[in-house]
């Protein structure tokens, strides 16, 4: 077993500077013990100089031998050590007393009892009591044998005795028992003290580095505090006042940091809503930081910020404060309800959109099933809107539909809602309806009121209109049911010559299935060769011969059978699919005329135009029809509607100027109807003048009609151009004409328009 101060402490494992001390502290007890006859040397050495009287000179080796021991002593713990070094010392003490005690002792006796006392200095411990007390037993025996054999001898014999060495020995032991127990207290107590002290300067020095680092983080916060883009203050929680704010909200509330300092938001003004401070408090009540808080505060100059704001209880000085970081969000706010606005309201007019009156239309209807009560829509569209767009552009159109909605807007009553669907058509809803006449009355004022010229910019509009009428429950239980409904009573109101308003009727829905089929069909009629060219002939009052035809569409639906173009020419005109069926008709007219001549039929034909081929692209296809079919432009004449040159004389007549430069012939079709101008007639070459046979159907009895054919020759005549009259059927009719001098009659009296067959049949044989 290796003794206890041989071994190395657990300290000393991982302090390599601790484990050498230790070494050389078991190299010097090493020493030392093989040196312990020359400490006992010392010992008697100092013992007989003593004796002698040399007083002086005997303290030298005893103090050299206190010395040595209280070094081994502090050797041993490696460090310095206040107890071990003061029970070392008391020790030897002890040991120089036993030999005073023991005063004329054999050189040995004195030799063993210093080699005990010096082992149980270095150890004493549980290992050194026994080493102390064997010796101590061992040294009484000796002297006991000793003394009995007659070996101890004058002057030792009287001094030297068993009994007195064991009570030597025995003081000695006992003394250093409760000694060792007292140094062992006053070990661990100075010890203690140590440790403490060094915990506390420890603890001091981790308090300073967290001051130092509480320091910086302070430094750090209000840094970014200061500079923080965002608005932000320090508002004491308890009371709301304000202990600081930083240079952002300075900038964005305008007021001063002594302003601010040491007052409350409700001192400044700060809160619209003086109970939203309160909210933002019973938020935090639980001890949760709050986020996006929303609200409004007042600046400084009176305005009013939308702001969201944070929160987050923090302690200061051991006081709660809020810390408050504002955010302006008047901008997104505004964003967000310009969106709303745009959403469910049209940017055009302001009016609620297709969204908003779906929704408000829904609601309605439920208010109404639950009460009995009814719900009306009022569908409005505007009549030829789409001449406004392109005679005088699309902005002016945008000014006039405004305008629209401000002359509308006025004539609704408690209950009546006006929205904008898009385009040129507009909503009414009357929830509840107290009867059809509210409805009646309403439409009829909306009509009235559109008739009025509207000041667009520099021009006078005005503009009739359509509207059709659903009512519910009696039309329709779904709200968008109730407004096809009623979309499909303004088509029928606007079929009817519009102007006016319909009801929705049961039967609207089979004219309505047919004109979808009509829509659906066009589209493939072409494909499909459904289409085909009759030709009725013109015939010359004063000779009675035919001197040309008119070419017209008719139509074989394979489901509806045939459909006359009264009927389906709109509808190809509002799809769109007009321009390639016109397109179709024109060429197919030129070969036809083509085919004729070259059998000896050499006639003209007259080719109606739609409007919404007036295009740049017309002026083409006639050319490049009439270059591939050879036939001479002098024979082919394109007839347009009245309506159709005066909505925008200065476009069609460029492009009609340019087919007559071709030299195609151009016909105004039911000329009277519109708003006929001599001035605009002389400025474009019209060659012929068609009177519509709504004035020729009753001219034998109604002298308006009869002067309105006269005035129209009469205008003819002035600018050099031919009169045709329409649908002439009785030789009454004839007559009158040919007393007017009209030069030229179509009519069933003559003859119906007919297929190409037929025409060969008839005219061929003559040529």
């Amino acid at each position: 077993m290796i003794p206890r101060w041989l071994k190395l402490p657990p300290e000393a494992a991982s302090n390599p500077l601790l484990a050498v001390r230790w070494r050389v502290f078991h190299v010097i007890a090493l020493v030392m013990l093989c040196g312990l006859p020359l400490v006992a040397l010392l010992l008697f050495q100092g013992h007989r100089l003593l004796i002698a009287g040399h007083n002086t000179a005997g303290l030298v080796p005893l103090l050299a031998v206190v010395i040595v021991i209280a070094a081994l002593r502090i050797a041993r713990r490696g460090r310095l050590n206040l107890a071990r070094a003061i029970l070392a010392v008391l020790h030897t003490s002890l040991l120089a007393t036993g030999m005073l005690l023991g005063d004329g002792l054999h050189d040995m006796t004195v030799a063993l009892l210093g080699a005990s006392m010096l082992i149980g200095s270095l150890l004493l411990d549980r290992l050194s009591y026994g080493v102390l007390a064997a010796t101590a037993v061992a040294l009484c025996a000796a002297v006991g044998i000793a003394e009995m054999n007659g070996l101890i001898t004058t002057p030792y014999r009287d001094l030297l005795t068993w009994d007195r060495v064991a009570f030597v020995c025995i003081t000695l032991t006992l003394t250093a028992i409760p000694v060792r127990a007292l140094m062992e207290v006053l070990e661990r107590s100075l010890i203690a003290v140590i440790e403490r002290n060094q915990l506390l300067a420890d603890s001091n020095a981790e308090l300073e580095a967290q001051r130092d680092a509480i320091s910086s983080l302070e430094e750090r916060f209000a840094k970014i505090f200061q500079t923080s883009p965002d608005p932000m203050l320090i508002s004491r929680k308890s009371d709301g006042q304000i202990v600081e704010v930083n240079d952002a909200w300075v900038a964005v509330f305008g007021y001063q940091r002594s302003e601010c300092v040491g007052v409350t938001g409700a001192d400044l003004g700060l809160w619209v809503e003086t109970t939203d401070r309160a909210k933002l408090l019973s938020s935090l009540a639980h001890g949760q930081p709050l986020r996006s808080f929303e609200t409004r505060l007042r600046k400084k100059n009176g305005e009013i910020a939308a702001v969201s704001m944070s929160a987050e209880v923090i302690d200061l000085d051991g006081v709660d404060h809020l810390i408050i970081p504002v955010i302006d969000v008047t901008e997104r706010k505004q964003a967000e309800s310009r969106i709303r606005f745009l959403a469910t309201r049209d940017a055009l007019t302001g009016l609620p959109n297709r969204m908003a009156l779906m929704q408000h239309l829904t609601e309605a209807l439920s208010e109404a099933e639950a009460s009995g009560a009814s719900v009306a829509l009022l569908f409005l569209d505007l009549d030829r809107f789409k001449s406004i767009n392109d005679s005088l552009g699309h902005l002016l159109g945008d000014a006039f539909l405004r305008a629209v909605a401000q002359r509308l807007s006025p004539l609704l009553g408690d209950g009546e809602s006006l929205s904008r669907l898009g385009g040129d058509e507009f909503v009414a809803m009357i929830s509840p309806l107290r009867s059809r006449e509210q409805a009646s009355q309403l439409a009829q004022r909306m009509l009235d009121a559109l008739r009025q010229p509207l000041a667009v910019e520099e021009h006078e509009l005005s503009r009739d209109a359509s509207v059709g009428i659903s009512i519910y429950p009696a039309d329709a239980s779904e709200p968008s049911t109730l407004l096809r409904s009623a979309d499909t009573a303004m088509y029928h109101a606007k079929a009817a010559g519009g102007g006016g308003y319909r009801f929705f009727t049961a039967d609207m829905n089979e004219r309505t299935q047919r004109r979808l089929w009509m829509e659906e069909g066009l589209r493939a009629a072409l494909e499909l060769g459904q289409f085909e060219m009759h030709y009725q002939p013109k015939v010359e009052i004063g000779s009675g011969q035919v001197t040309g035809f008119e070419a017209l569409l008719r139509w074989h639906h394979p489901q509806l059978g045939e459909i006359p173009p009264s009927q389906f020419i709109e509808v190809a005109e509002e799809t769109g699919q007009i321009v390639p069926i016109g397109r179709w008709v024109f060429a197919e007219v030129c070969r036809q005329m083509a085919h004729w001549h070259a059998q000896g039929l050499r006639a003209s034909i007259a080719i109606n135009l739609s409007v919404r081929q007036f295009t740049t692209e017309l002026y083409r296809d006639i050319r490049d029809t009439l270059d591939a079919t050879g036939i001479d432009p002098k024979l082919v004449e394109v007839e347009i509607t009245e309506s159709l040159f005066m909505q925008d004389p200065i476009a069609v007549g460029g492009i009609l100027g340019a087919i007559s430069a071709l030299g195609v012939r151009v016909a105004l079709d039911d000329f009277g109807t519109g708003f006929s101008s001599l001035t605009a007639l002389r400025r474009f070459a019209i060659d012929t003048l068609k009177i519509d046979r709504a004035f020729i159907v009753d001219i034998e009895r109604n002298q308006q009609d009869l002067a309105i054919v006269r005035a129209v020759i009469g205008m003819a005549r002035s600018i050099g151009a031919r009169v045709i009259a329409e649908g002439v059927e009785r030789q009454a009719q004839l007559g009158i004409l040919r007393g007017l001098g009209c030069d030229e009659y179509q009519g069933f009296l003559y003859a119906r328009a007919m297929p190409a067959a037929d025409v060969e049949a008839q005219f061929l044989k003559h040529s």
